[in-house]
C-alpha cells in the first residue's frame, strides 16, 4: 500500500505495536510515530513528562513490579498517607477506563490496586478532581492547533466503560460550556501535552474542569 490510515483502536493499535510493524516494512502510516504512540498510551510516562512540560495533571504516585511485591494493603497504607479520599486508581497501559476505579473507601483500595494490576505492570494513583470532564483535539504536525473543545456529559455522572459504548448514555456537547478563558487555557494545555509527547496529526487530550476553572 502507499499508505496506512490507522484506526485500530486500544492495545497494539495505539501504543506502537502496529507503527513500529509499518517501520519494519517501511511503509508510511498516519498519525504519531512508535515513541509518541507508546508514551502517550502509558499513564505513568505521560504523567512525568506533562509534569516536565508544565502540562496541569493531578498528583499522583506510581507503583511498579518493585512496588507490587509488598502487597496491595501496604501500598494502600502509603496511598492514604499521602492522599485525601477520593483517588482515581489506574492501570497504566490500558485505555477505554479498563483497569480504572474511583476509590472513596479506604477498605476498598487495596483490591482496587490489585485490580488495576491484573491489566498493567504498572499502576497509577492519582488524587480524585471533581469536576465536569471535556477532551480536546488537535491537529498537525510542526503547528498543531486544537479544535473545539468537546464537553462530555454521561448520564451516571461517572464517564466508564459502559458510559463510553452504551448508545444514549453519554451526551456530547460542542463547544464545551465554559468561560473563555478556561476554554482558551484547555486548547493551550491540548496543544502543550501534543507537542509534549512527540506527537504528529492528531492527538486527543482529555482533562477535568474543577469547579474553580482549574
Amino acid at each position: 500500500p502507499d499508505v496506512v490510515f490507522i484506526a485500530v483502536h486500544g492495545k497494539y493499535g495505539e501504543d506502537g505495536v502496529v507503527q513500529g510493524v509499518l517501520d519494519l516494512l517501511d511503509i508510511p502510516y498516519t498519525g504519531s510515530g512508535v515513541l509518541a504512540s507508546a508514551l502517550a498510551m502509558d499513564k505513568a510516562m505521560s504523567k512525568k513528562i506533562f509534569l516536565a512540560s508544565g502540562v496541569p495533571t493531578p498528583a499522583a504516585t506510581f507503583f511498579g513490579a518493585a512496588e507490587r511485591a509488598a502487597g496491595s494493603m501496604a501500598l494502600s497504607k502509603d496511598v492514604l498517607a499521602d492522599f485525601a479520599l477520593p483517588v482515581v486508581v489506574k492501570a497504566a497501559t490500558q485505555g477505554s477506563s479498563i483497569g480504572v476505579t474511583i476509590v472513596d473507601r479506604s477498605d476498598t483500595l487495596a483490591a482496587a490496586i490489585d485490580e488495576a494490576f491484573g491489566y498493567s505492570e504498572t499502576v497509577v494513583v492519582e488524587q480524585f478532581i471533581a469536576g465536569r470532564e471535556v477532551t480536546v483535539t488537535v491537529l498537525g504536525n510542526e503547528r498543531p492547533e486544537a479544535l473545539p473543545i468537546i464537553e462530555i456529559a454521561p448520564k451516571t455522572g461517572r464517564y466508564d466503560y459502559q458510559s463510553k459504548y452504551t448508545k444514549g448514555a453519554t451526551e456530547y456537547i460542542v463547544p464545551a460550556r465554559l468561560a473563555p478563558e478556561v476554554y482558551a487555557a484547555l486548547q493551550e494545555s491540548a496543544v502543550k501535552a501534543h507537542r509534549a509527547l512527540g506527537c504528529k496529526g492528531v492527538s486527543r487530550v482529555d482533562f477535568i474542569v474543577g469547579p474553580d476553572g482549574e
